[in-house]
């Protein structure tokens, strides 16, 4: 089995190519601001270095949110277009379950997060057995940090909580004032949502579906629908 993923939720956007459950090459560069330009090259490279292309892949897998819109848009509108034409399904994977798998392997309550708004963020818990991945113990979710302590409730009261991603200013304070010492922010420079997050989720996951049944999971309306009523 053949994937190839891209992630293009975050700051950071890449692909990675996995075959039968090991990963054959990975690529990433900065930003959504580049991703339109740089995104289906860098596949094409990454492909062309195994001796493979575009039609090779037995599956495609994206993230598909919540994270930035820009990028999930040009992420998705592009695996999609690429599903249609070359008939290959694609595995749909939550951006929050790629960025948990960034965690320290010892880290056994995670909580990955990402900034919405000055006092709104995403965030979903997570588990982890000795080596084992990330199983999910809430929905991902918009959250402020009155919204918190019902997150919480889900998780064991005495664990660390390890929280992944650049984590606003909002939830850092909330947290700090729950749980205190019991929170251990990383370092948003070393937990990101990956490619290679992504194959690995793919590889697990459901069954792929059809182009049009992948659709972005923003959590939150965006400026065209509060404006317009235009759903993107």
């Amino acid at each position: 089995m053949k994937i190839l993923g891209i992630s293009t939720s975050g700051s950071t956007c890449g692909a990675a190519l996995m075959r039968d459950g090991a990963i054959l090459g990975c690529d990433s560069f900065p930003g959504a601001r580049k991703c339109s330009e740089e995104l289906i090259p860098r596949m094409e490279r990454l492909l062309s270095s195994n001796g493979l292309d575009l039609r090779s892949p037995d599956m495609f897998a994206v993230d598909i949110g919540p994270g930035g819109m820009t990028g999930l848009k040009i992420g998705i509108v592009t695996i999609r277009t690429l599903s249609q034409v070359l008939s290959i399904p694609i595995s749909p994977v939550s951006s929050l379950e790629a960025l948990a798998r960034s965690a320290p392997e010892d880290a056994a309550l995670v909580m990955p997060a990402l900034p919405c708004t000055k006092s709104t963020f995403y965030a979903a818990l997570f588990r982890r057995a000795p080596g084992g991945a990330p199983e999910r113990l809430s929905p991902d979710a918009l959250l402020d940090p009155g919204s918190l302590p019902s997150l919480l409730s889900a998780a064991p009261s005495v664990q660390p909580l390890h929280i992944v991603g650049a984590a606003p200013d909002a939830l850092r304070a909330a947290l700090s004032s729950l749980i205190g010492p019991r929170a251990f922010f990383r370092d948003p420079a070393d937990s990101r949502p990956t490619a290679v997050a992504v194959c690995e989720i793919a590889a697990s996951g459901p069954a792929p579906s059809r182009f049009s049944d992948i659709l972005p999971n923003y959590l939150c309306v965006t400026a065209a629908e509060n404006n317009f009523g235009i759903k993107v």
